[in-house]
């Protein structure tokens, strides 16, 4: 499957500059050309004419996307098989904009300037599973276990350039002057194994067990590994042979509770666990009358660390709790086309999460990030009881609770002079709503 698209456009001005013009200025001359504003004070303004921007600003933006999967299964046995599959896509763009030299008069640019960036990405997963489906009598068996391998790729290239000569699109070799180029690129990876174990008797009692190990690139060697279970049992009281004698009015009744945990690295960055250095426009003076009376002369570089280094950093790992009950009655009774049908759950929901944000904050507001650690984090509880006649037997989505809160409890290990201002801060986060979703 492939996409392609593409777009041209005009895509200058601002709406805000737009609003803030004064509207007694006319936007043409009675020659035709644009009106020029801000010369000498004259009419008050230094905002340019924005529509000059709306007419000659020009973008492009064209991106293609491409999916593709293929796969393999094979049948070992009649209650055995495998498969395996693999899905990649892969996506890229190329986005540009140009500005003509101009001459408004509160603005000037004396040069045809053209911004390029091209950039993509790949993601990719291969899956292999092995499923089962067995009986023996009134036992019955299924389930799947297997691997997942996921990455993740993008990087861009972003090209500046002036020229005097060139006022269209074109190659970044026909911009020369004071080009620019700069970078990025990023990678993560997920590695899983996964297994289900599914079993009832006589359709009567149920379990199901899940288990997943996640490994992610995306937190430091030694926390990668998250493991994360749940369980399932269930009750179908009507096949009791003791509940024969409600079959009349009791179509079905089952008693199900459910206990499990799970994982995610959604909101932590590729590299959040290290600690970026920034090298560029960063400098450390030695003051002036060093080589010369100007102290920016003595300037060196200084590379400085721009984030905080948290190798604590681990899963988001939530928990879930529920019990609850399915209950059809009268069948074809009191309604023509369908059954009274209640559904009952009670559901309870605690996350032990790393707010990153938060804390990378509350470290630069202090500038102690390298003599301080996040010792003990917080969590969300919250539990709600939902209610009410379902259509289906299962309930696929469970109402969310609201008003959930995040507990901070946050431990400093600070230097004795500065002790009694890092308890304050941390007291004055507390009580704001600055941990609150």
């Amino acid at each position: 499957n492939v996409c392609v698209d593409s777009t041209y456009e005009k895509a200058g001005g601002s709406l805000m500059k737009t609003v803030m013009l004064p509207s007694n200025l006319p936007v043409y001359n009675p020659d035709g050309s644009y009106y020029i504003t801000g010369i000498n004070g004259l009419d008050g303004n230094d905002l340019s004419n924005q529509v000059w921007f709306l007419k000659n600003q020009q973008a492009r933006n064209r991106s293609t996307s491409t999916l593709a999967n293929a796969y393999v299964e094979y049948k070992i046995l009649d209650w055995l098989k495998f498969k395996s599959s693999y899905t990649y896509q892969n996506d890229s763009y190329v986005n540009e904009e140009r500005i003509p030299q101009y001459d408004l008069g509160a603005s000037r640019q004396n040069y045809n300037y053209q911004t390029r960036t091209r950039g993509g990405g790949n993601h990719q997963i291969w899956e292999n599973l092995l499923s089962y489906d067995k009986s023996f009598g009134k036992h019955n068996f299924s389930g799947t276990v297997g691997t997942i391998s996921e990455t993740f790729f993008t990087s861009s290239t972003t090209n500046t350039g002036q020229s005097q000569e060139i006022n269209y699109f074109a190659p970044e070799i026909l911009y020369p002057n004071n080009q620019t180029i700069r970078g990025d690129k990023y990678e993560s990876a997920f590695y899983s194994y996964l297994g289900r174990l599914m079993y009832n008797y006589d359709s009567k009692y149920l379990f199901t067990a899940n288990f997943r190990a996640d490994q992610t690139s995306k937190f430091a060697p030694g926390k990668r590994w998250g493991y994360f279970p749940s369980f399932s049992i269930g009750w179908n009281v009507t096949r009791e042979s003791f509940m024969q004698s409600t079959s009349n009015w009791l179509n079905n009744w089952k008693i199900r509770a459910t206990l499990g945990w799970i994982g995610s690295a959604g909101a932590v960055g590729n590299y959040d666990y290290q600690s970026v250095v920034q090298i560029n426009n960063r400098y450390y003076t030695f003051g002036s009358g060093q080589t010369s009376p100007n102290a920016a002369a003595s300037n060196v570089p200084a590379p400085l660390p721009e984030s905080i280094t948290n190798k604590e950093l681990t899963w988001e790992t939530t928990k879930d709790m529920g019990l609850g009950t399915d209950i059809d009655l009268f069948n074809n009774k009191l309604l023509r086309q369908d059954i009274v049908r209640a559904c009952v759950l009670y559901y309870n929901s605690s996350t032990k999460a790393h707010r990153k944000e938060a804390v990378n904050r509350f470290l630069s507001a202090i500038d102690l990030f390298y003599k301080n650690y996040i010792k003990k984090m917080g969590g969300i509880e919250c539990s709600a009881l939902e209610g009410g006649c379902r259509n289906n037997e299962m309930i696929e989505d469970i109402e969310k609770c609201l008003n959930t809160k995040l507990k901070q409890e946050i431990y400093c290990p600070i230097d004795d002079k500065i002790e009694i201002e890092i308890i304050k801060i941390c007291n004055n986060l507390k009580k704001s709503d600055f941990y609150k979703f």
